[in-house]
């Protein structure tokens, strides 16, 4: 996003660092013209645009007026200056964008768009248009703008209306509708493009309505009546029943959804494009012929559904008819079910039936009187000339019907006898001359289809290809059906996964879960799956089995069972297993897997084949014999093991399926393992599941107790070690309890004993830490008894981190020492690593910044060498913590980025969360608030993720470090309304766990800090003082330093100097105890404020040195746009560069010695000044001037004198003044070219 954004549709509104407010309207809209033009005008142009009726002398007087307003607030913005020369004035721009010269060039750049590219640029046009242009300014140069703007914006919404009937997406095309009638009520148009809209998406009644507001409006304002096409789509409308082509999206009710009718249109513009093109050739008399191929259930039918209530809006005809699965189809079949109303009507006395073709239809339907549609050919017809029946067909079929073209509709003709094949390729002959547009459709993969598919596309028929929706499209057909922006995670890819695209079969499966309750709504709206709904994959649901089921009885028997021993072998299928398994000779192999491949059955891929989706393997493996199909997956097996052994995920499924469950389990726990190793902690976690379900059937047949509960123990084992990882709070605690109730039963006193500590760490990790130091003491005594050394160092780990929890730092640091000694006695370097990455974290806490780093590089070494990712990255992101403290920020954000990218890889979601936030944090303090927000609000999205699976404890675990981080982020950003919000909800979160968990010790300051800035000082003080005396219990003092030095802030604003005093003494013996603070600047600055009112002002120079050195340094680790945004955008920044840019010389040069003030210095506001209102005088570029020219000026002649007045290298200048060394260069070269410099400048 650009630095000046302008908003002039809908109002005027402009933000360059903070929102910029302009003194009148007036002065707006000339800012706006200025900025539009581009070009000088000249001032009469401008005085006689704007003040039209008042005097030449007047008029000039006011423009001048306004420019020097215009030129007050814009001074404060370098990308915007105003250029005043002679008689003309002409505003310059740098990187401003504007609203409406987006949305103009947005639409005017339509026409030479298609596809995704078209649909999200109309998207952003469309959301750019929030009102006219200059909405409410009476300025008469503003009409011209707004009129053009406005029909731009009519023409974009038709395009949108247009879009969103071909796509299906009815209610968001009742949305753009409406605003057309909004923009102009008397275009009768809009008016009939929203009852069409209301009456797709089912509202009948809402579509009958808008017509009689229609006729009203148009009887009251023009004094008309409705256009005849107005009211013939009413009395259409009012002549069909209900549409239900939209019935999904209506309807919850999914057991009535058992039509092709309900699948809604998603991914298919282009295809009802191509149809709708040829219903308009039909339309001029040009007939053209149609042959929409696909699959069954790839959305033919519903696609010629759309196709027929369009035609039928235009007025055609439509004749329909669809051939049956019938092992003998009657002669002509097809063609006398769509022409039978043409045919009933003929028949009738006086129809016009001449005694041939009466003739000819009682020999083809004996009862005539019947609906020949719905009744059954009872009987073969006698002999008769084809010549003569196709002639009276076609004479029928060009009968026109009141002048009206006709639409022939010809489905499933894949089936269509030889007769009805001759007739439709004579049909096809005499097209080009009739008024007539044939529809035809045909499935792809039946045995007949290649065959007609070339014989009509020989006889001029053009094809239009339906293929499968790709998964973002499955995506957006969930969403219309469950009416639904948002889906639950996971969803999208196992829906297309299982259908492959094919949108019956997403739908029926949708279906399947919405009927088994894994897929749910809140009373909110949201939509949820259930974890288990993976276990449905195995389940066809009924109506894709009888479809598939269908096309698999239809092929020879070799060919069935070639199909289901690749449907043995698994979704993709190896070309050589395949032989070997079917024992088969290579001709007639490749002769029935050809066959399959044909049907669409199977797809040859570059190893083999593979299954075009999950459902038709399952339905094929479903048509064979169980103890074929044992036999199968054993051979399968073996096979296998010789050519690949390391698919164990395979051979598991094939021995569990062959009944072989002793090596299906070796297999299952084989599979888990390796998920482990590459961190599919979730695979995992399910492979392990499968290895105990296993366990259980091989216990009946094996008689060793001891053996199966020592085996199932140690699964359970590696099954919680990964839900640890998931974050499966719940799942971990069940699992210990399953190994305790193991251990007591075997009376295993190493095992009770690992239990225990695991649920000791587990508890730890719910900050029940009390009941996790009563835990760990039971397994320290257990381990000490078993003499294991190891495991004991492991309890004291884990003893020390509860100590830490618990802000008992000097029992912690005892802890992790007596482990230290341990491991370093056994040669564990894992262990080592990790006792050092535990004193690293507890020296951090106690504000021993550089002795915690030097530790946690110790460990950062140690894990690296030993594989430990996990602990590495949480000793990343400890280091990027102590970095920020010390104000070393680019350190920081490179140490937390590491170690958040090191968790995402392991797929430690929790620990992402965690780090993110921290990252959020250095950001903030770096003034990257844009992506400090962004990656909380990430950080927020995965700990509600993983929410789902926690302990009833862990929403405060999850939520609380975000909303706290929210609300720092929020108060860096001056943003104070919205940090109260985020601190509240903080505050709500901590309050069950106060002094408990670590995540609360913040608040009380968080808010304190708050209120102090919005002048609440009451609260403020209270929250103050609880922070004040909550810090000093676990040592913390940092905070305690942050929180005195807020007090001795607050006392300074109320008048009570001698207490100001105190605090700010108390905060100089805390500084002289740590080695750093977050935003130590922020200190400092406060500390000059008060020695400054208190008459201090040796302490009060010394301090703002301090303060003016801290920035520097932090600055210093920053380059470029992140630099000037850390100088300018952070408050505290600013305003300790502003104090320092009143003298510069006299502060930087000599010995820093700053001059004492006459008064004491002013407690600045807590509110931020509206933009324009004041004048910055700061140090250099880093602190802008009131123009970019005045501002390279000022910063020149600052380098001039301090080199008269010492000698300092480039280097020293561009960290003093906060600028680049290129640009000391610059301005260096630009005053030696001016004679102003001749001392030359060490670089």
């Amino acid at each position: 996003m650009p630095p000046v954004t302008v908003k002039v549709l809908g109002g005027f509104s402009m933000v360059a660092t903070s929102p910029v407010r302009f003194a009148t309207h007036k002065t707006e809209s000339l800012f706006v013209y200025l900025l539009l033009s581009g070009q000088a005008v000249s001032r009469d142009r401008l005085a006689g645009i704007f003040w039209p009726n008042a005097t030449e002398e007047r008029a000039r007087r006011n423009l001048s007026t306004a420019l020097w307003r215009l030129k007050s607030v814009t001074q404060s913005i370098p990308e915007i200056w105003i250029d005043v020369s002679g008689d003309s004035v002409r505003l310059r721009c740098e990187t401003v964008e504007i609203d409406a010269v987006r949305f103009r060039s947005l639409v005017e750049s339509l026409p030479g768009l298609d596809g995704h590219s078209r649909t999200t640029t109309m998207a952003e046009a469309e959301r750019l248009y929030n009102g006219d242009f200059l909405d409410g300014f009476p300025d008469e140069w503003c009409e011209d703008e707004r009129r053009y703007l406005r029909t731009l914006y009519g023409r974009l919404l038709r395009q949108l209306v247009e879009t969103s009937k071909t796509s299906g997406e009815f209610v968001q095309g009742i949305r753009y509708a409406r605003r057309l009638v909004e923009i102009d009520s008397f275009d009768e148009e809009s008016h009939r493009e929203l009852m069409l809209l209301y009456h797709l998406s089912g509202d009948r009644g809402a579509a009958m309505a808008q017509f009689e507001a229609t006729k009203r409006i148009l009887q009251e304002e023009l004094g008309t009546q409705p256009s005849p096409a107005s009211v013939e789509l009413y009395q259409y409308i009012r002549s069909r029943s209900e549409w239900e082509a939209n019935r999904v999206l209506k309807s919850a009710d999914w057991k009535k959804a058992a039509n092709s009718s309900d699948v809604p249109i998603v991914g298919r513009d282009e295809h009802l494009a191509s149809l709708m093109r040829a219903v308009d050739r039909a339309a001029r008399g040009l007939g053209t012929a149609v042959v929409l191929s696909g699959e069954a259930g790839v959305g033919k039918t519903r696609l010629v559904e759309s196709v027929v209530l369009a035609a039928g809006l235009r007025g055609f005809d439509i004749l329909q008819g669809r051939c049956f699965d019938l092992l003998d189809q009657p002669p002509y079949h097809v063609f006398v079910q769509a022409l039978w109303p043409r045919i009933s009507s003929a028949d009738k006395p006086g129809g016009g039936a001449s005694s041939p073709l009466a003739a000819l239809l009682h020999a083809l339907a004996p009862e005539a009187s019947l609906d020949y549609r719905h009744a059954a050919l009872s009987s073969r017809t006698q002999f008769f000339d084809s010549a003569i029946v196709n002639e009276a067909l076609l004479s029928l079929l060009g009968r026109s019907h009141s002048g009206r073209p006709t639409l022939l509709i010809l489905e499933d003709i894949h089936r269509i006898d030889k007769a009805s094949t001759a007739l439709l390729l004579t049909l096809l002959e005499r097209l080009p001359k009739a008024n007539l547009c044939v529809l035809l459709t045909i499935r792809s993969g039946e045995n007949a289809t290649a065959q007609m598919q070339s014989l009509l596309t020989a006889n001029g028929a053009s094809e239009i290809r339906v293929e499968g929706l790709t998964e973002q499209e499955i995506g957006k057909l969930i969403q219309v059906t469950l009416r639904s922006r948002h889906t639950p995670p996971g969803l999208q890819r196992f829906m297309w996964e299982r259908s492959n695209g094919v949108p019956l079969f997403a739908l029926e499966s949708l279906k399947l879960l919405l009927e088994n309750g894994f897929l749910k709504k809140d009373p909110l709206g949201s939509w949820s799956m259930d974890k288990h709904a993976l276990d449905l994959r195995m389940i066809v649901p009924s109506r894709v089995q009888e479809i598939i089921r269908q096309r698999i009885a239809r092929l020879p028997s070799n060919a069935r069972k070639l199909l289901c021993a690749a449907a043995a072998l698994g979704t993709e299928v190896d070309f050589n297993q395949l032989r070997e398994l079917v024992g088969s000779s290579e001709e007639p192999f490749i002769e029935h897997t050809n066959n399959l491949v044909e049907a669409q059955l199977l797809l040859e891929t570059k190893e083999g084949f593979r299954f075009p989706h999950e459902s038709t393997r399952l339905v094929a493996l479903s048509m064979e014999k169980r103890a074929a199909l044992k036999a199968f997956h054993r051979k399968a097996a073996e096979i296998i093991v010789q050519s690949a052994p390391g698919r164990t995920e395979d051979l598991a499924w094939h021995y569990e399926e062959a009944g072989v469950p002793i090596q299906a389990l070796r297999y299952a726990e084989a599979s888990g393992d390796k998920a482990t190793a590459v961190y599919a902690n979730g695979d995992a976690a399910a492979w392990y599941s499968r290895a105990l379900q296993l366990l259980d059937v091989v216990k009946s047949s094996d008689p060793g107790e001891r053996e199966t509960q020592l085996r199932r123990a140690a699964l359970i084992l590696k099954r919680q070690g990964v839900l640890d990882l998931i974050g499966d709070r719940r799942g971990q605690s069940a699992d210990l309890d399953a190994i305790l109730s193991i251990a007591e039963r075997l009376s295993d006193h190493k095992l009770l004993a690992e239990a225990l500590h695991l649920r000791a760490n587990l508890l730890m990790r719910t900050n029940a830490n009390e009941a996790a130091l009563t835990t760990i003491r039971k397994a320290t005594q257990l381990f000490r008894a078993a003499k294991d050394l190891r495991a004991e160092a492991r309890v004291y780990e884990t003893a020390g981190s509860v100590y830490n929890n618990l802000r008992r730092y000097d029992l912690a640091s005892a802890e992790f020492r007596r482990a230290l000694r341990l491991f370093r006695r056994l040669g564990d370097r894992a262990g080592q690593a990790r006792s050092f990455l535990h004193l690293g974290t507890l020296l951090g806490f106690q504000s021993r910044e550089v002795f915690a780093i030097r530790y946690l590089d110790r460990a950062d070494v140690l894990l690296h060498e030993i594989g430990d990712h996990r602990s590495r990255a949480m000793a990343k992101i400890t280091k990027g913590i102590l970095y920020r403290y010390l104000g070393r920020l680019k350190l920081s954000e490179s140490h937390m980025a590491s170690g958040v990218g090191i968790l995402t890889q392991i797929g430690d979601r929790v620990g992402v969360a965690r780090g993110m936030i921290h990252l959020a944090f250095t950001h903030a303090v770096m003034g990257k608030h844009r992506d400090a927000i962004h990656e909380c609000e990430r950080a927020l999205r995965i700990a509600k993720q993983a929410k789902n699976v926690r302990a009833q404890t862990a929403s405060t675990e999850s939520v609380a470090p975000y909303t706290d981080t929210m609300a720092a982020i929020s108060l860096d950003r001056e943003d104070l309304h919205e940090a109260l919000k985020w601190a509240l909800r903080s505050e709500e979160l901590h309050k069950p766990f106060r002094l408990k968990s670590w995540i609360g010790l913040e608040t009380d300051y968080r808010l304190g800090s708050v209120y102090l800035e919005l002048g609440r000082y009451s609260r403020a003080m209270r929250y103050l003082w609880r922070a004040r005396k909550q810090y000093p219990r676990g040592q913390e003092l940092a905070y305690e330093t942050l929180a005195t030095a807020a007090l001795a802030k607050l006392h300074l604003i109320r008048g009570d100097i001698a207490t100001a005093l105190r605090f700010a003494r108390a905060v100089s013996d805390l500084l002289r105890k740590i080695e750093g603070v977050e935003q130590i600047q922020k200190v400092y600055w406060i500390l000059y404020l008060v020695f400054g009112s208190a008459g201090l002002h040796g302490a009060a120079r010394r301090v703002l040195r301090q303060a003016y050195a801290s920035v520097i340094q932090q600055a210093s680790t920053l380059k470029g746009r992140f630099r000037r945004v850390f100088l300018s955008n952070v408050r505290v920044n600013r305003e300790i560069l502003e104090e320092v840019g009143r003298n510069p010389e006299s502060f930087l040069v000599r010995g820093m010695n700053f001059p004492v003030p006459k008064a004491p210095p002013e407690v600045h506001s807590t509110k931020s000044h509206p933009p324009g209102n004041e004048k910055s005088s700061q140090a250099g570029s880093v602190l802008g001037s009131a123009t970019k020219q005045d501002g390279i000026k000022q910063r020149r002649h600052v380098i001039a004198g301090l080199l008269e007045q010492g000698t300092l290298t480039q280097d020293q200048l561009a960290a003093t003044l906060g600028i680049s060394p290129r640009t000391v260069r610059n301005d260096l070269a630009a005053l030696r070219s001016q004679g102003l410099l001749q001392k030359p400048t060490q670089p």
